[in-house]
């Protein structure tokens, strides 16, 4: 069973050191919790509880491993890699599976969506070595000749370069043809906005009046993004205990997401962080 321990930074910010045993011959995991400020004991006491429980459970599953441990498995993969081949072969056994670990879910599936669709059908079968500059950009240009948006375009440049990054600091490769490929350009006919996409406050006024007829929890969903500038998926996932109502401030703490493998499930804030408004 999961330990808790309170305890405080040399600042005075107080955490809670969750600890969960695995038995013989393994190391004890620690998890760092801090408890947003503001928050009364019984709350603290009630969230405490399901993050402990919530850790432990993955403790026993083997979602969360030790440094040491971190260390042997990487120690795998490097050595797996060693007999890898083809720019899908590195893509599945190391490049992606690193990513699931510095990554949120959603942010995961995008990668993954972009490698599927778009560069495993292009290079996916030719060996690492062999990728060439202007094959990586001749399919930056056949994506963007098909008409894809420039933010498109970017992302699998972003994730071409990220890809080839490790596999040149892994040693996959003696040399990186992304330091060869140019930076993509818009097309000449793409749209250039002026300003930041956001509703005049006249617009803002046609909304707001337009949700005078509609039920109850769109007119709260829809005040609450005008107001506080959240993400959709922040605001869907808010709690009543995220809410303080005699003080008037909300705690981002969670973000509601959708993939198509997971669903739809609860992941933290972007960048890990709760913030209060």
């Amino acid at each position: 069973m999961a330990s808790t321990r309170k305890q405080a930074t040399k600042d005075g910010k107080v955490f809670y050191e969750i600890s969960v045993s695995r038995g013989r011959g393994k190391s004890r995991l620690t998890r760092r919790w801090y408890p947003p400020e503001g928050w009364s004991k019984k709350s603290i006491e009630r969230e405490l509880a399901a993050v402990a429980a919530e850790f432990e459970r993955q403790s026993d599953a083997g979602e969360v491993i030790s440094r040491a441990e971190h260390r042997e498995k990487d120690a795998q993969a490097k050595a797996e890699a060693a007999k890898i081949l083809t720019l899908r072969q590195y893509g599945e056994r190391v490049f992606m599976p690193s990513k699931t670990v510095t990554m949120s879910e959603n942010s995961r599936a995008n990668y993954q969506g972009y490698l599927d669709r778009t560069i495993y059908p292009v290079l996916g079968d030719v060996r690492l070595p062999e990728i060439t500059p202007a094959q990586i950009s001749a399919l930056l240009l056949d994506v963007q000749a098909g008409g894809k948006a420039h933010s498109t375009v970017m992302k699998v440049y972003t994730i071409l370069h990220s890809f080839f990054k490790m596999a040149f600091l892994g040693d996959m490769i003696d040399r990186n043809p992304m330091d060869k490929v140019e930076r993509p350009k818009p097309r000449k006919d793409e749209v250039k906005t002026d300003g930041p996409l956001a509703y005049s406050p006249s617009e803002v006024q046609k909304i707001i009046s337009g949700l005078e007829q509609e039920p109850l929890k769109w007119q709260a969903l829809v005040h609450l993004l005008i107001d506080t500038g959240i993400r959709r998926g922040e605001c869907c996932a808010l709690q009543w205990k995220n809410i303080d109502f005699a003080s008037g401030a909300i705690t981002i703490a969670g973000n509601l997401c959708y993939t198509s493998a997971k669903s739809v499930y609860l992941d933290t804030p972007k960048n890990g962080h709760t913030r209060t408004v």
